[in-house]
């Protein structure tokens, strides 16, 4: 298979993204849906803080903590419980890879979470949600995509990223940019 410098998935994506957006780094980070680290390894790289979630016992607990990572197991439905204003949360919506694929995110709690994500980001910060439609989280996606589509543009900026010539269900990617307050 052909080897692409900037068109490789939807994780790198995010994260050079994620780099160019933060380049001195930041305070807060929260990565709402921890899978196998990926995500929190490369925030904590950038952020003085990273909240690692997920629902999954199993994922939390294989996770190694670094000391700047804070791993937390609960349903990313809650994230309003935490009472920080993140510049950065991620979102890698689907299933544990390796793990069992009947557990997936679902679109009512991450609609939920996006809820909550959307109040509690600090003004200037972003979302990025990778989002896969090969499984039965393609449901998910477009219920996300819906959600994220009557966002008021008063107040967020939304790009989606998508492989417009990948066949077999492409995953996408969100990111969602809070507007500053004047």
């Amino acid at each position: 298979m052909a080897s692409f410098s900037y068109v490789t998935g939807v994780t790198d994506l995010s994260h050079q993204l994620i780099k160019r957006l933060f380049p001195k780094g930041g305070q807060v980070a929260i990565d709402a849906t921890l899978g196998n680290g990926h995500d929190s390894d490369f925030l904590a790289t950038l952020f003085d803080t990273v909240y690692a979630l997920d629902i999954s016992f199993k994922a939390v607990d294989s996770y190694q903590e670094s000391e700047n990572v804070v791993k937390v197991c609960m349903d990313h439905a809650a994230i309003e419980s935490f009472h920080a204003h993140p510049e950065l949360i991620v979102y890698n919506l689907g299933y544990l890879p390796g793990s069992d694929k009947s557990l997936t995110t679902v679109a009512d709690t991450t609609i939920s979470s996006l809820k909550g994500a959307l109040k509690m980001l600090r003004p200037g910060g972003f979302i990025s949600i990778a989002l896969y439609t090969g499984h039965d989280g393609g449901r998910e996606a477009q219920a996300v995509l819906s959600f994220i589509r009557m966002l008021s543009t008063k107040h967020f900026g939304v790009i989606h990223h998508t492989f417009i010539n990948r066949g077999n269900h492409p995953p996408s990617l969100l990111i969602i940019e809070k507007k500053r307050n004047h």
